[in-house]
């Protein structure tokens, strides 16, 4: 049976396992194949008598501005002139393939050389962006969430929102993973080059799945953009009751149910939280008394901040407080959560407390 004279390989590196793409041409190259072409992830080999040696190195000089552009040019010329061509420019590396039939020698051949003038800058700028780019976007959302007063259980008012938060964490912590790594193998190449030793190369099992890193990113952000359109309509408006629109929303742990009737006579406003667990209707309890009177949440609340007092209204816990002519009521019976906001009401009236009772069928409350 006739071998095949060409094969297809995926064969994807990042910039800091140059060495690992180094090692496995070699090896390809020992067998008879002779690297062809590069693709996004693949690489096409051909085989022959004498397959033709191939160097990789991170790339640089890739600035636009014109004294990177002269250093870049001369060192191709100089490439060139030892016998090297420029076979393709991929994931930040160069593939130089021999020119000719000719053996040229390596690119490099001094390691404490080569970590001075390529590897030792290359690592440094690939670790801190990644760090970077994670740690920028992880500290962006935290102060802006703690600036806005965020709570956390928020999060678990919304399939798609705890869904985005996973996501968003998944990424965060590959990168600041990933950054971490190159700057760890930064540092064993930097020991390496001090004792004159080889530079240490990378699992290649492990370097082939850092090479996916830009296909993890793209299914990560269209996972992201399919979420946040599919979130988009969560909330459902689920009709009317009694003249108030009622709006849903939720998850496994919490359902979330709000009333409203803005009107300026017969305003009425209801949160109904009912909890999967007793903790978290405590903790959103709290937050929600808390909120009364943080002026982050004015947005909120419409009505200028409060300071809602303990009441014993034959609840588990009670507050009250009056905003601007509406009459205020946070409470948490059991595992449920209510606050309410209503013109002219009196929540110390029993009759209103029993309506109350009945609309949110709260047993022995």
């Amino acid at each position: 049976m006739k071998e095949k004279d060409v094969c297809l390989r995926w064969f994807h590196y990042a910039q800091e396992d140059a060495k690992a793409a180094q090692e496995e041409l070699e090896e390809r190259a020992s067998e008879g194949w002779e690297l062809e072409e590069l693709g996004l992830f693949f690489a096409r080999f051909r085989r022959a008598a004498a397959p033709r040696r191939c160097w990789v190195e991170p790339v640089r000089w890739n600035s636009i501005r014109r004294k990177e552009e002269e250093r870049r040019a001369d060192f191709m010329q100089l490439c060139g002139e030892a016998g090297w061509e420029l076979l393709e420019e991929a994931g930040g590396l160069w593939y130089f393939r021999a020119a000719g039939e000719r053996v040229p020698a390596p690119i490099q051949t001094d390691g404490g050389l080569e970590w001075e003038s390529v590897w030792k800058k290359a690592l440094w700028e690939r670790g801190f962006n990644l760090l970077y780019l994670a740690l920028f976007w992880g500290a962006y959302f935290l102060v802006n969430f703690v600036w806005k007063g965020f709570h956390p259980w928020e999060m678990l008012l919304s399939r798609s929102a705890m869904m985005l938060m996973g996501i968003w964490c998944l990424w965060v912590l590959m990168g600041v993973l990933r950054g971490g790594h190159v700057l760890r193998y930064r540092r064993q190449c930097r020991r390496a080059a001090e004792a004159g030793e080889p530079f240490p190369v990378p699992s290649r099992r492990r370097a082939r799945l850092r090479g996916c890193w830009g296909v993890v990113q793209a299914l990560l952000l269209a996972l992201l953009l399919l979420t946040a359109l599919l979130g988009a309509g969560e909330e459902t408006r689920s009709g009317e009751l009694g003249g108030l629109m009622r709006y849903e929303s939720g998850s496994g742990f919490v359902r979330h149910t709000e009333y409203r009737r803005l009107g300026e006579e017969d305003w009425l406003y209801l949160d109904d939280y009912d909890c999967r667990y007793a903790w978290l209707a405590e903790a959103i309890c709290a937050d929600l008394v808390a909120d009364e009177a943080d002026e982050r949440k004015l947005d909120l609340h419409f009505h200028a901040p409060v300071t809602p007092q303990s009441a014993d209204l034959g609840f588990d816990a009670a507050w009250r407080y009056d905003a601007g002519g509406r009459a205020g009521l946070i409470f948490r019976s059991g595992r449920r959560v209510v606050r309410a906001e209503a013109a002219g009401a009196d929540f110390t009236d029993e009759n209103v407390l029993a309506q109350l009772r009945e609309a949110f069928a709260l047993e022995g409350a």
